[in-house]
């Protein structure tokens, strides 16, 4: 018997989500800007399942994970192509896809372990930068949107996707640099403190056993 939670519409507009971004990177080596289209619209709809599970009381559990998974995968495959555009550059992709996705697993552990239904649920976290991170969604939404922007503008410098004048691609990526770099300070900081979580979660256990 198929669960229902599979048909929820948050759910469907991730399944959506999972179609646009695999087509994009099926034209990220020759059609940079079908590929900004469809990755783009992924993303978008990212800002919109979150929206449509609380307002239709649809929140989830597989929901929290196909979003996380969604989310990781697709920026982690954007690292790659990056990677493979700039090879002189590679280590630095590589590094920042591995704390992208040690420090969501991380924080997704933690939540899960605290029996919370979302990894994005504030409750719990003493880091106030983290915390507000979380609380404020415009917050959470403008690192998100500086990570991706500039990942993409990155991308498309690569691909040589604008005319070879284009200074303001260069001024617009210098612009973005300040919250992309301020969201691995973020993923830093949530990696730290869910492992904090989770030793503090062992302690009891460990002190009986002595």
């Amino acid at each position: 018997m198929v669960s229902a939670v599979y048909l929820f519409i948050p759910n469907i507009i991730g399944y959506i989500r999972i179609l646009l971004v695999g087509s994009a990177f099926l034209s990220a080596n020759a059609h940079p800007w079908r590929f900004l289209t469809l990755y783009g619209l992924g993303q978008l709809l990212d800002s919109i399942d979150g929206y449509a599970a609380r307002s239709l009381g649809q929140v989830s559990k597989f929901g929290a994970m196909l979003d996380m998974v969604i989310d990781r995968v697709s920026t982690a495959c954007l690292l790659v192509v990056l990677s493979v555009l700039y090879p002189s550059f590679s280590i630095i992709f590589i590094l920042f896809l591995a704390l992208d996705i040690a420090s969501h697993y991380a924080q997704l552990f933690s939540t899960f372990s605290r029996r919370l239904s979302s990894h994005k649920d504030p409750s719990g976290l003493n880091n106030p930068l983290l915390r507000y991170y979380y609380e404020k969604k415009y917050i959470l939404f403008f690192f998100c949107f500086g990570q991706e922007a500039t990942l993409l503008m990155l991308y498309l410098m690569g691909m040589q996707a604008f005319a070879a004048d284009a200074t303001w691609s260069t001024v617009a990526l210098f612009a973005l640099a300040p919250p992309f770099l301020a969201k691995q300070l973020i993923n830093a900081i949530q990696l730290s403190e869910a492992a904090r979580r989770v030793a503090n979660s062992d302690a009891p256990a460990t002190k009986a056993r002595r």
